[in-house]
């Protein structure tokens, strides 16, 4: 018995989706999250629709947090207490507006890899906009456009690989293909937690001038 379809751009899903979203999220060692949308649509965190179904809110929180990573539990940073972040799911053109709180010991920002945003909206710290200072918030807003997959991460320092990032998925205004179910898998190599931050690997590896040090 074959289940109902579902509208979806699977051709393109099918290699950015399923093999990954090229610096997205899955650990080394074997770390990652899979986003799944079956029958009825999965519901959406912290994710809020205006009346006129153009604007959507999203409200993440970048703080320290524990994660499991092959069985062993690790300190990292992430958006509302995972990694990778909760999956930002938009029709283009629509407004999307992301609330960022940032809980973190550090200044961070957020950047939309791929997509073509307002400069001021493009989170490149000391350049489109000061960093966003631990303890405030900062909101980005904007109209999005053209349908496709992305990424959202951190664009300060090393945060990236410490697990600020999250899938973002722009879906077509009119649909021409069609699927029943889909993934969304992020890939990565992980670091934080296993042989100290990124931050210590990068520094071992300038002072080893080009040789590897052993942790």
């Amino acid at each position: 018995m074959k289940e109902p379809k579902h509208r979806s751009k699977f051709s393109r899903r099918k290699f950015l989706g399923l093999v990954g979203l090229g610096a997205g999220a899955l650990a080394l060692g074997g770390y990652g999250v899979i986003f799944t949308r079956d029958k009825e649509p999965l519901p959406e965190i912290s994710a809020d629709m205006d009346s006129d179904s153009s604007a959507r809110e999203y409200s993440f929180e970048a703080s320290p947090l524990n994660s499991e990573l092959g069985g062993r539990e690790v300190p990292t940073w992430g958006y509302d207490g995972i990694v990778p972040g909760p999956e930002i799911r938009v029709t283009e053109g629509d407004t999307l507006r992301v609330i960022v709180q940032n809980r973190l010991p550090a200044d961070t920002t957020l950047h939309w890899h791929g997509l073509p945003v307002p400069n001021a909206m493009d989170g490149v710290p000391g350049i489109t906009q000061p960093p966003i200072r631990g303890g405030e918030d900062f909101v980005y807003e904007f109209v999005v456009s053209p349908a496709g997959t992305y990424i959202y991460h951190s664009h300060v320092g090393l945060q990236q690989d410490r697990g600020l990032y999250g899938p973002l998925i722009m879906e077509p205004k009119s649909e021409e293909l069609a699927y029943e179910r889909e993934y969304v898998l992020q890939l990565d190599d992980w670091l934080d937690g296993v042989s100290g931050t990124p931050e210590d690997t990068l520094e071992r590896l300038q002072s080893s001038r080009g040789r590897w040090v052993a942790a």
